[in-house]
């Protein structure tokens, strides 16, 4: 449809609208090949989250044995959802000065229907 019939018909803003949205998913996926590599700094201890156990699966795909490097700035791949929910405990494992390598703390997915369940550790530096 040209200019002349979206003035017509009164659509002048929707084709404004629906030429912008383009433009903008067009301009977005070119750059997301170009996004640059995002390095975090060594803070603190290294946390590894772990998935022990998995009642359904996960809605997000993880599985039993996949594990994940986690920090209070970077959750990478693992759900959003429950990184939120156990974000100050990485916190204090991270921080910590007295944590052992050996000690664990387990957590359950904030979905009760899914029952995820994460072991947090210390890794090694």
């Amino acid at each position: 449809m040209n200019r002349r019939n979206f003035v017509k018909n009164g659509l002048i803003g929707v084709g404004v609208a629906m030429t912008s949205s383009h433009l903008l998913a067009k301009e977005s996926a070119g750059k997301q090949t170009d996004k640059p590599h995002i390095r975090f700094p060594s803070v603190g201890n290294k946390i590894t989250a772990t998935i022990v156990s998995s009642e359904v699966p996960c809605t997000i795909g993880m599985k039993p044995g996949d594990e994940f490097d986690l920090g209070f700035r970077k959750c990478g791949d693992f759900c959003g959802f429950f990184y939120s929910s156990i974000h100050k405990s990485i916190m204090g494992l991270q921080f910590s000065q007295t944590a052992s390598p050996s000690e664990t703390h387990v957590f359950e997915c904030p979905n009760d229907k899914k029952r995820v369940k994460v072991e947090l550790r210390i890794g090694e530096a």
